[in-house]
């Protein structure tokens, strides 16, 4: 006795493991209900600031100048 796949078998039973593990994402993301509907008209704060984080070997250097940087703060 063998207990070797078949690659269609192995197939078959990955992608009903997926369907398994994606299913429930899908239907919580599709249900629900919400108190604040699609249609209201709810105004947001934006900040004045933006904490920007960036490697520092990305940034042009000219100088002691980083042009890039002064025209994304411009």
């Amino acid at each position: 006795m063998t207990n070797q796949l078949t690659r269609r078998e192995l197939l078959q039973r990955g992608a009903a493991g997926g369907a398994v593990l994606t299913l429930p994402g899908l239907l919580a993301a599709c249900g629900g209900t919400s108190k604040a509907g699609a249609g209201s008209t709810t105004s947001h704060k934006l900040a004045k600031t933006l904490n920007f984080s960036n490697w520092t070997l990305y940034i042009d250097v000219k100088g002691q100048r980083h042009p890039s940087l002064y025209h994304f703060q411009k």
